[in-house]
């Protein structure tokens, strides 16, 4: 997998439906949310993302392509994505796909990955450029969502804890 900083990165390649100026009105929008994302792992004293830049844009070798962030303090998980209509289903979905979370890690004796405790944000854009719009408001809300309670606390909604 190969992952940029939002603001380094060619976002043309995700946003191939926008103009150049589109895509540098996207830069300027995701940027400061990367930074919110940032600012947010500086209070838990983590990386944000990958790189430390809070939004980047990542690849794989097959060609999915997605904007995605994510901060973990502790077994937390606060993560944000922005996905190509294409990234998931065959044929012809035309929908972007944003998504914002807050997952912990299971705690049972087997471990099975991820348990998602909150959908911050979930929702569906008609274009990239509404995607980015939308994107940035999941970085807002998410932000508010993790900074609203304590880490333990998220530990504690976990509904399927030490699941056997």
């Amino acid at each position: 997998m190969e992952v940029e900083p939002v603001d380094e990165a060619d976002l043309g390649k995700l946003f191939d439906d926008m103009t150049t100026r589109e895509v540098e009105v996207a830069r300027a929008l995701l940027v400061p949310a990367a930074a919110r994302l940032v600012g947010l792992a500086d209070v838990y004293g983590v990386r944000a993302g990958w790189t430390g830049a809070g939004l980047e844009l990542a690849s794989l070798p097959s060609g999915q392509m997605w904007i995605g962030g994510f901060v973990e303090p502790s077994e937390v998980s606060f993560y944000v994505g922005l996905l190509p209509p294409d990234h998931y289903v065959q044929g012809n979905d035309l929908q972007w796909h944003v998504e914002a979370e807050v997952s912990v890690r299971c705690d049972a004796a087997n471990d099975c990955g991820m348990h998602r405790i909150q959908t911050v944000k979930e929702i569906e854009a008609d274009s990239g450029v509404g995607a980015v719009v939308e994107l940035v408001d999941a970085v807002d809300r998410l932000c508010e969502v993790a900074s609203s309670q304590p880490l333990e606390v998220w530990r504690e909604r976990d509904t399927q804890s030490g699941h056997p």
